[in-house]
């Protein structure tokens, strides 16, 4: 039997700094005043593969540490096989990311208990 915690990371575009060089190029004009980004933007066609990168970077520290985690863009899950264990590993998977910067939605966090059947 496995534990499972799914997270959601809120606002995963917006974790991402642009270089000040580069901002220029994400200019634009509303009601005759100049706004340019400063972070990744929604809609960028470079935007989910860069995040993409940069999250598994960030992710390659969980298994040197035995977390055993899957992850879909945004969406990560977190597996465990004995209770205590996987609480700590939670603990510290949600701590890790929030050091980092990390926002989780925390409306959304679920733990179930689940009997996994791997083909």
């Amino acid at each position: 039997m496995d534990f499972l915690t799914s997270l959601y990371l809120n606002d995963v575009f917006l974790h991402i700094l642009i270089h000040k060089s580069c901002r220029k190029f994400l200019r634009f004009v509303w009601n005759g005043r100049y706004y340019q980004f400063r972070v990744l933007l929604f809609g960028l066609s470079l935007s989910r593969q860069t995040f993409a990168k940069v999250l598994r970077l960030v992710l390659s520290w969980a298994p040197e540490h035995g977390i055993r985690l899957v992850e879909y863009f945004d969406d990560l899950l977190i597996l465990g096989e004995f209770k205590k264990k996987f609480g700590i590993h939670t603990t510290v998977f949600q701590n890790k990311l929030t050091d980092l910067g990390l926002l989780i939605y925390t409306e959304k966090p679920v733990i179930i208990l689940r009997q996994l059947i791997v083909a």
